[in-house]
């Protein structure tokens, strides 16, 4: 619970970088697939 209080803004730049890069590389590979079928 302690964890949780820390979160900072270097944090939350982190999450929503790993969120636009899931994005990508979802997108690639529904282009992946697409291309396949």
């Amino acid at each position: 619970m302690y964890i949780r209080e820390k979160i900072t803004a270097d944090d939350t730049l982190i999450i929503k970088l790993l969120r636009f890069i899931s994005k990508i590389i979802n997108y690639k590979l529904i282009k992946i697939n697409s291309v396949c079928s």
